[in-house]
């Protein structure tokens, strides 16, 4: 089910090592990339990683002993071109970092969107994601979600309502007209037959700013009971923003900085890390040992700005 295979990637690596050694590159600077790219992915993941039948990507250890292969075969006599660090940095100081805020994001529970103005909340202990086109919530026990969506095109709450309980399989409750935080809303219980089972739950259409917003939550038909209080909840919660700070809140950026005096990764942190954990500043700088000394002069990357809004 792959798009692409795992040797047009390792053929992209042995291009790009013949790139980078054509164009003087320091050619042993390339494992960093993948050791790097290896650190970040066991941060985001805790340690959860997609099993070797589904990658698309071969492991970073095998991508790593393929570049130390290559430059072996270059023999003893290969002389290491340039890395370009100053370079580097002056292209890199000031890019946004991380998931841009103003396409909205989840603080304690609570989704916030500041361009378009709306927030609603899930319970805390439920797993969020934030994706292009949908914001989505499951529940601890894998047995209940939530998705917010957009209606496309200008169609009114009660609109959507009758095209979504229309559809082909679904049986639906009885909409109902109600208000949450000012927000016009209309709201209906359904059970829709899949091919894994009978699910049921509640879809919501809330008219804001203009535009309709379409707030679902689901589960298996026989956990729905244990479900539909925080159901409720969550389609309740849908309202406005109207905090500054909130619609306000800018993307964090990379500044580069030059160390003035012989510091650790650790109290470079502390001091002027911005806020970022020193493990994920590690992977940003490419500094294996946090509390080894890096001398005067050395060009550091720190976060400035609300990294966590």
């Amino acid at each position: 089910f792959l798009k692409y295979g795992r040797d047009d990637e390792r053929q992209a690596d042995e291009l790009g090592f013949k790139y980078a050694l054509n164009e003087g590159y320091d050619v042993r600077e390339m494992a960093k990339v993948f050791l790097a790219l290896q650190r970040a992915s066991q941060l985001e993941g805790g340690g959860q990683k997609i099993p070797d039948w589904a990658a698309s990507h071969p492991a970073e250890p095998e991508r790593i002993a393929n570049v130390e292969r290559r430059v072996a075969a270059l023999g003893p006599n290969y002389q290491p071109g340039r890395v370009g660090t100053p370079e580097f940095m002056q292209q890199v100081n000031g890019l946004p970092y991380g998931e841009n805020p103003r396409n909205g994001f989840f603080r304690q529970g609570t989704f916030y969107h500041p361009e378009m103005k709306f927030r609603f909340t899930v319970p805390s202990d439920w797993q969020t994601q934030n994706a292009a086109a949908a914001v989505a919530a499951l529940s601890p026990r894998k047995d209940a979600m939530v998705q917010l969506t957009l209606v496309p095109g200008q169609l009114s709450p009660e609109q959507a309502a009758q095209r979504f309980l229309q559809q082909q399989g679904l049986q639906a409750g009885q909409p109902s007209r109600q208000t949450f935080n000012g927000v016009p809303a209309v709201v209906a219980p359904f059970q829709a037959q899949t091919q894994q089972g009978v699910l049921q739950g509640y879809v919501a259409f809330l008219g804001h700013a203009g535009q309709t917003f379409q707030l679902v939550g689901y589960s298996p038909a026989q956990a729905f009971a244990a479900n539909e209080p925080a159901f409720r909840q969550i389609i309740q919660s849908f309202g406005p923003v109207t905090d500054p700070k909130i619609l306000n809140v800018q993307s964090p950026r990379l500044e580069v900085v030059k160390l003035d005096r012989p510091t650790s990764l650790a109290q470079f942190a502390r001091q002027r890390g911005g806020g970022v954990p020193v493990e994920r500043l590690a992977v940003i700088n490419q500094v294996q040992d946090v509390n080894a000394p890096l001398p005067a002069g050395t060009l550091l990357k720190r976060v400035v700005g609300d990294v966590q809004p």
